[in-house]
């Protein structure tokens, strides 16, 4: 599962115009659906179109991904040809 705390992890400078505007989300993965909580409580909720895909509901053109990198799971989000990304925080399950 996918599901815990991440943090965004490009310089900060990059990190404006987050498409999902936190530096730390909870996501929460269950049955090919995503959610995914900024600490002010917003979510958006995201669908499976491949195995390691999501789409948001809203069609705000946001696509999720999910990838191993040096043993960690990123989360790569891209917009508009874009692209910003989150790691999931040590001991977050």
């Amino acid at each position: 599962s996918h599901s815990g705390r991440y943090e965004v992890i490009d310089e900060i400078g990059e990190a404006q115009g987050l498409p999902i505007a936190s530096e730390i989300l909870m996501i929460n993965e269950s049955r090919g659906s995503l959610q995914v909580k900024t600490p002010k409580g917003n979510t958006m909720y995201f669908s499976r179109t491949k195995p390691d895909l999501w789409h948001d509901e809203e069609e705000k053109g946001i696509d999720i991904a999910f990838r191993k990198h040096q043993n960690k799971t990123v989360m790569e989000v891209s917009k508009g040809g874009r692209q910003w990304r989150w790691q999931k925080m040590r001991g977050s399950q």
